[in-house]
């Protein structure tokens, strides 16, 4: 199994992290595994992890990171990643990553990680322009990518909506937090020379290309 072919995508929220993971994994024909889907997935087919994860859910609390840890192991050896994969969301803690190495040393395999950089102005404008559907999973942008039609979701015909923390002064809280958390994550890769830094201050297409330029070399 190539190297190249496993990827953990980073970016702090309004990156268009999740986005570019699910175009990259359609273009390169791997899983796109949103570690958020999962465990909703896990909870609702009632799997062991499953259960435990709910308790937590439904009581407002943070599923602990081990339960998060088995989780992604479960997931990841399912048939479909036997030829790589895109991580997104997972790992979010070095605890994570230090469990997702381990993992990966006992397959002899590695991985390449996609840091979506971005300054915080284009954060606050881009998640202050987004537009969330009330029937499903889509985001829309009324900049970038406005729907079809003005309030309505183009895929299931649901209402659209703005998050109540997408105002500026919350996206710059968020925007630090995630910083806070993530530098050790990007130090442990830099470390393992895995680290791919992307400029991620553009548009949806040309960030792709970018992308796609860096992992093809």
């Amino acid at each position: 199994m190539d190297r190249d072919k496993r990827y953990i995508f980073l970016g702090p929220p309004g990156s268009g992290k999740g986005t570019q993971a699910k175009i990259i994994a359609e273009k390169l024909g791997l899983p796109h595994i949103d570690m958020g889907a999962t465990i909703r997935k896990a909870i609702k087919d009632k799997t062991a992890t499953g259960i435990t994860a709910k308790t937590f859910v439904e009581s407002g609390k943070l599923v602990p990171g081990d339960i998060v840890i088995k989780m992604a192991e479960e997931r990841l050896k399912q048939d479909d990643t036997d030829s790589g994969y895109i991580l997104d969301g997972f790992p979010r803690s070095l605890q994570q990553a230090e469990a997702l190495e381990s993992y990966l040393r006992s397959k002899n395999s590695g991985i390449n990680v996609i840091n979506l950089q971005v300054p915080v102005e284009t954060i606050v404008d881009r998640l202050s322009s987004r537009l969330m559907c009330t029937g499903c999973p889509a985001v829309f942008n009324t900049k970038t990518m406005p729907p079809k039609v003005e309030g309505i979701c183009d895929k299931c015909g649901s209402e659209l909506y703005v998050r109540t923390d997408d105002n500026p002064d919350t996206i710059k809280s968020r925007f630090g937090t995630y910083e806070n958390e993530t530098a050790p994550l990007i130090d442990f890769y830099s470390e393992r020379n895995s680290l791919l830094n992307i400029n991620a201050d553009g548009g949806v297409e040309e960030i792709t290309d970018s992308i796609m330029n860096v992992i093809s070399e």
